[in-house]
């Protein structure tokens, strides 16, 4: 499995939306007309080896999948990770997000801290690969992926946005 990278790949054709800042939701807004968040599950599970490092544990977490859609097609694969106990305290508001995007609660918190971008190529046969294809049965590998970690009063939630193919008809 590919390791994650603080090195964007600059000559990819991705590398514009792999690399933009703030929050992804509104880059996609921007450059479409009909945006949409599709919730697919959000449910305590076990997080991925990769996010023990992390979250420091790999039971009693709550992990929320959704595509970010522009109409009925998907051009993002995003899945959140945060620790059971968390949605309690710092991040009670993720349990109630539904299909609204987490990027409405991410930057309209000032006490949310953010860390750097990371990035790696996702394949089938990787856990996050593997989560992804039971969403799209279809989706055709390798596919690019970045990854950061939000702190709010020192806990974190782990985001990854694996992105599709199509969202390369637009730059952000």
């Amino acid at each position: 499995m590919p390791s994650w990278s603080n090195h964007l790949p600059a000559s990819h054709r991705l590398a514009a939306w792999l690399g933009a800042g703030g929050s992804l939701t509104a880059n996609i807004r921007r450059v479409g007309h009909d945006f949409r968040v599709r919730r697919l599950s959000q449910a305590c599970a076990s997080a991925l080896p990769e996010e023990t490092s992390v979250l420091g544990r790999r039971q009693g977490v709550v992990v929320r999948e959704v595509l970010l859609m522009e109409g009925d097609t998907p051009l993002v694969f995003a899945h959140s990770v945060v620790a059971l106990a968390h949605t309690h305290g710092p991040w009670r508001a993720v349990t109630g997000l539904g299909s609204r995007p987490l990027a409405e609660l991410l930057f309209a918190d000032r006490g949310i801290v953010r860390q750097p971008l990371q990035f790696r190529i996702v394949v089938a046969e990787d856990p996050l690969g593997q989560r992804l294809r039971r969403a799209l049965p279809d989706v055709r590998f390798p596919l690019w992926a970045r990854r950061s970690t939000f702190y709010k009063e020192g806990s974190p939630l782990l985001v990854t946005e694996v992105f599709l193919p199509p969202i390369t008809a637009w730059q952000p």
